[in-house]
């Protein structure tokens, strides 16, 4: 598995609400096979927690595709 291939979403994967930040700036949320997932754990994590502070709404960091089968 790739090192690079992590995606920052919110909602409840358990529960079918997440949401993945498919654009940057501005946020853009969409499905997991839309997600942008290139980035590394240590960056997808930096970007959630600062995704979490700005927009008031929690986020969090994974890999689309192991997730959703894609």
């Amino acid at each position: 598995m790739n090192n690079n291939d992590y995606g920052v979403y919110k909602g409840d994967i358990e529960a079918g609400t997440d949401e993945w930040l498919v654009v940057e700036m501005p946020v853009e949320l969409g499905t997991a096979s839309e997600a942008i997932d290139h980035y590394s754990m240590s960056e997808a994590i930096t970007i959630a927690d600062y995704l979490t502070q700005t927009e008031g709404v929690s986020f969090k960091f994974g890999r689309p595709n192991d997730r959703h089968g894609s």
